[in-house]
């Protein structure tokens, strides 16, 4: 079986500075090995940050920092969608979608779409996608499919970003 990772795709709802505030939570636990005040950027919660290293930590093989795990981090205004958190996950970590949910429920006030697609696989392999919904920090809705087609996946892929799109317009 070939190595395989996830791209992970979040978008949220809800007003800049809560999207601003996470993103400084997210980059914080994801980037520093050892958390020190002065290291963080003014106004990140410390304690926030803490809590999801441990959390993320919990549901990973690998102890954090897990920077390595990402090749590709970028937030918010870096990606071409709105409201949308995007990185690579370039190991064979089944449990990607876990390592999340810490973050919804550490951000109640904004709801969640989240879309994990399987990447890096080669043409013997399944193919998977998942497609999860919090709103005020629970999962209210959840789909998991498997592909045996290349094709069909990728075009399952395509169809998320309009979704996302329009899961965002929606009131």
């Amino acid at each position: 079986m070939a190595a395989f990772g996830f791209t992970v795709y979040i978008t949220w709802k809800g007003d800049e500075k809560d999207g601003k505030r996470m993103e400084n939570i997210l980059n914080a636990a994801f980037t520093y090995s050892d958390i020190e005040d002065n290291e963080l950027d003014v106004g990140v919660d410390r304690d926030k940050v803490i809590s999801l290293r441990q959390e993320i930590s919990q549901k990973m093989y690998k102890r954090i920092p897990i920077t390595d795990e990402f090749s590709e981090y970028a937030l918010f205004g870096e990606y071409e969608e709105p409201h949308t958190l995007y990185c690579n996950w370039d190991d064979n970590l089944n449990f990607a979608p876990n390592c999340f949910v810490p973050l919804y429920t550490m951000f109640p006030e904004l709801d969640f779409l989240a879309h994990y697609q399987q990447d890096y696989v080669s043409s013997e392999d399944y193919y998977k996608f998942y497609c999860m919904i919090y709103k005020q920090g629970k999962e209210i809705e959840r789909y998991i499919k498997e592909y045996k087609s290349y094709n069909q996946y990728d075009r399952r892929c395509q169809k998320a970003k309009d979704e996302r799109i329009i899961w965002l317009q929606k009131k």
